[in-house]
């Protein structure tokens, strides 16, 4: 993998992070009223969809990685699970254990207080206490509940975890199929099903073959971005904007595509035109606040309920939820700095060994 394909990973990784946090920031969710206020549905709604762009890239970039040899045997097989045993592994059972934690003390005081789990926790069976590793819906017994443990924003590294499993196969299926790979990818993403089981999403595990096909097929990717005109790149990104809210899942789907060449390339000609550089902190935390953010998003959405009668503006209230996005981030970031400096070991474990001296 090249210099700059490199550094536009790193830079990447902190905005697609931010977008994620916008995602869960879901003022509606907690304030069905809002969908009322016309300007701000439509601004709130067009946000959420450019925003899920994130999601895909994070996929297309593990896959990527996770091939970057272009190559493929057991023993590098073998050294890459390793690894993510305490890139991915370990935080994940720590975060789970560390939020169910947090839900017995609060139910320790509050005993009416379910949360997530929608289950006072000293009716637990033994069965109980596994499944909150796994699919907390076999605790709660509640269909619309998303399949995932119990941080629920890990579904990502369940998902992560089976493309992680499969890649012997999607790696002989690449070299077997090569080009026509890019169909197979197509009728993933486009299939309309989806198996309710835990980390098995569609979207997901396709833009992950994706990134692992550009590696394993040796395509430079970036630098065949980098010679996209800036014009042409502002253009990709208007068309796909214009499109994305067009209510047809296939059209949704080629402008998120299109979304995601287009940020690609703008990061790509920001940092070899302009001199853009990752912030050493922010990229760090990434991981971190992925499974902290949750903590604050709720007690935030909470604590607005006076002001939100107060704001008769649409636009002011738009404003009010990206507030409400970036005093999250803030937050998470601040937390991740603090710990990073008075508990570093404490904080490599949780971030995967991702912190940095800072």
């Amino acid at each position: 993998m090249d210099g700059l394909t490199s550094r536009v990973i790193s830079f990447i990784r902190f905005p697609m992070m931010a977008a994620v946090v916008v995602i869960h920031c879901n003022i509606v969710l907690f304030h069905p009223e809002l969908e009322s206020r016309t300007l701000f549905s439509f601004l709130f709604s067009l946000t959420q969809k450019l925003v899920w762009v994130s999601v895909p890239i994070f996929f297309f970039i593990s896959g990527l990685l996770f091939f970057k040899e272009g190559t493929f045997n057991m023993t590098l097989y073998k050294t890459k699970l390793s690894s993510r045993i305490y890139t991915l592994l370990i935080p994940y059972i720590i975060w789970n254990i560390l939020y169910f934690c947090i839900i017995a003390i609060q139910q320790y005081f509050k005993p009416d207080v379910l949360l997530l789990l929608h289950k006072r926790i000293a009716d637990f069976s033994l069965t109980d206490y596994l499944w909150i590793f796994w699919d907390i819906r076999q605790i709660s017994h509640l269909a619309d509940d998303q399949p995932a443990c119990l941080v629920g924003v890990f579904w990502f590294i369940q998902c992560l975890f089976l493309s992680i499993l499969l890649s012997p196969v999607i790696y002989k299926l690449i070299q077997f199929t090569r080009h026509f790979f890019l169909l197979l990818f197509l009728a993933l993403c486009l299939i309309d099903y989806q198996v309710d089981i835990p980390g098995v999403n569609n979207a997901g595990i396709a833009y992950f073959c994706l990134g692992a096909y550009i590696s394993i097929m040796h395509i430079n990717l970036i630098n065949h971005l980098r010679h996209i005109p800036l014009w042409t790149v502002i253009v990709i990104i208007l068309i796909s904007l214009s499109s994305i809210m067009i209510d047809n899942e296939y059209v949704a789907f080629f402008s998120s595509l299109l979304l995601q060449m287009g940020v690609l390339s703008l990061v790509t000609y920001m940092i070899e035109h302009h001199h853009w550089r990752e912030c050493a902190l922010l990229s760090s935390s990434v991981f971190f606040i992925f499974a902290v953010h949750r903590l604050f998003t709720a007690p935030l959405m909470h604590i607005s309920n006076s002001i939100l009668n107060h704001i008769n503006n649409d636009i002011l209230l738009y404003f009010y939820y990206l507030f409400i996005v970036s005093i999250t981030i803030l937050l998470c970031v601040a937390m991740f700095w603090i710990m990073n400096r008075y508990m570093p070991r404490v904080t490599n474990i949780l971030s995967g060994r991702r912190s940095v001296k800072v």
